[in-house]
């Protein structure tokens, strides 16, 4: 068990009994992603707006950063479940995981992104972060982490599901950090996807935690929760992000009737996250490129219907 899921395990100990359980990892094979480099093209019009107020809205890097993705293997653990229910989440991880061409870990792997279920989120949270703080805010990691107030907010929110992605700078070249860490707390180097060569760093994710309050889930299934976990696992999602309205499981907990599942909208919007190469030094520069994959990617599509 690695520092990282043995810490989460701690501080769960200390608020609920978890049987003892190994965290469950996802029993799937990566399979190769069909999306390749597109041209960046400018789109005017109502769909245009919409993805551009969309991604604008739930996009959420550290300040000055470029947004990031996985690059290197995922492993989800999960714990405080049962152990179907626990593989039924980590394959759904694992499965959209590998439809975008991320390399998944087998069964036994060294769980990086850790989904903890409970009824007591808000103590987990703050019990984890004042345990060992650095897993959150690393001294030497800072300016990619997402800041003292982010921080207050995952130990406070009363939302269904909270997170925190940890991410750092590789060179696009070699693949390797550009900051040195503790060796405790060192994680593998992250691989470089070919052909993203064009700026000085990548900002890459390394680990996730995610905690789930089974008592504010409301009228969602399992199923889309699921669904929504796999989500905020593979993308840097503001966690406040007024997306009313808008055809994404990210409504789910709002209305989950409107969002039986992970739509199209989600997958188009991760599908030009990770196609996303942007040759620019600019951080806004990735987010309109996704823009401009996403809108290309709707144009092939008939448009989502509008909410009420």
């Amino acid at each position: 068990m690695s520092l990282f899921v043995a810490i989460a395990a701690l501080a769960l100990g200390a608020l609920e009994d978890s049987g003892g359980q190994e965290p469950a990892a996802p029993q799937t094979r990566p399979v190769p992603s069909a999306v390749g480099q597109l041209e960046d093209i400018v789109v005017e019009g109502t769909l245009e707006s919409r993805v551009r107020a969309f991604v604008d809205e739930i996009v959420a890097p550290p300040k000055g950063r470029f947004l990031a993705r996985w690059h290197d293997r995922l492993c989800p653990g999960v714990v405080n479940l049962d152990r179907e229910a626990a593989q039924a989440v980590a394959d759904r991880i694992g499965d959209l995981a590998a439809s975008l061409d991320i390399d998944v870990g087998r069964p036994g792997c060294d769980p990086n992104v850790v989904v903890i279920f409970t009824t007591e989120a808000a103590g987990l949270a703050t019990a984890m972060v004042e345990r060992d703080r650095r897993i959150f805010d690393h001294p030497q990691l800072g300016a990619f982490n997402r800041g003292d107030v982010a921080l207050e907010h995952f130990m406070t929110s009363d939302a269904p599901v909270r997170w925190w992605h940890l991410s750092m700078p590789v060179d696009p070249l070699t693949g390797l950090r550009t900051v040195r860490l503790g060796e405790d707390l060192q994680p593998r180097q992250p691989v470089a996807a070919e052909g993203r060569l064009g700026v000085s760093t990548v900002d890459v994710l390394y680990k996730a935690i995610i905690i789930v309050d089974v008592d504010r889930l409301g009228g969602a299934d399992f199923s889309q929760v699921a669904d929504y976990i796999a989500m905020v696992t593979l993308a840097q999602i503001e966690p406040e992000a007024d997306i009313a309205g808008q055809p994404t499981i990210l409504n789910v907990f709002r209305q989950p009737d409107v969002a039986p599942g992970l739509t199209e909208w989600d997958r188009s919007y991760l599908d030009s996250l990770y196609a996303s190469i942007s040759r620019r030094r600019n951080p806004g520069s990735r987010t309109s490129e996704v823009v401009n994959l996403m809108v290309r990617d709707q144009r092939q599509d008939p448009e989502p219907a509008e909410q009420p």
